[in-house]
């Protein structure tokens, strides 16, 4: 016997005459996966990517390009965005001491460009050693224009940090710690030159 759901001559005319029942049409499959066009919660999504990427630097980023991620021109976008971001940054020329807060160390210091050394200085407002050091790295900011050179108040980067520390510095690449000068002892005694704080802060810069 012919199998009456055979897509045949034959059986298309039975099915025209009303003796065979038409072809069932097949449901268009239904992507279980597929995300809804809905604006608030693309902003949602959105919003959940940068709290996931936005902390890192384009190179921390590129360690999850293999990761098995739901949507990679997100993470494509985010990442060429870090690294137009640190790119202008990286050719900013800075030229001067740029105070921050413990808030902004992380993202200044810490998530700096790669190739970009940061100067950290640890400051008391008013201080006699500050003000002598800051003196000091004003001029080799502006001589460095591709270095970035920062100040912050002591107590703030480090609570409970001893006054007679003063000055400190932190020489930071790639969110390394190059250099750690505490006191005036490497720098040449109390009345250090500029000199002296070349010499010790650019063998790393």
């Amino acid at each position: 016997m012919q199998n009456p759901n055979e897509d045949t001559v034959w059986n298309d005319v039975l099915r025209q005459v009303g003796i065979l029942p038409g072809i069932p049409v097949e449901e268009k499959a239904v992507d279980t996966n597929a995300r809804p066009l809905n604006p608030s919660l693309d902003k949602i999504i959105d919003s959940a990517w940068d709290d996931l990427f936005g902390q890192m630097t384009a190179e921390e980023m590129a360690e999850h390009e293999d990761d098995d991620l739901e949507d990679n021109r997100k993470y494509n976008k985010l990442r060429k965005r870090k690294e137009a971001e640190e790119r202008e940054e990286a050719n900013f020329s800075w030229g001067r001491v740029q105070p921050i807060t413990r808030e902004q160390y992380k993202h200044e210091v810490n998530q700096a460009p790669p190739e970009m050394h940061v100067v950290v200085h640890l400051v008391k407002d008013g201080h006699p050693a500050s003000v002598y050091m800051n003196k000091k790295l004003e001029v080799l900011a502006a001589k460095n224009p591709k270095t970035k050179f920062v100040e912050i108040d002591y107590q703030d980067c480090i609570p409970g940090y001893p006054l007679r520390n003063l000055p400190t510095l932190f020489v930071y690449k790639k969110d390394e710690l190059l250099l750690q000068v505490v006191g005036v002892m490497k720098l040449g005694g109390k009345l250090y030159s500029l000199e002296g704080v070349c010499v010790c802060v650019c063998v790393c810069v």
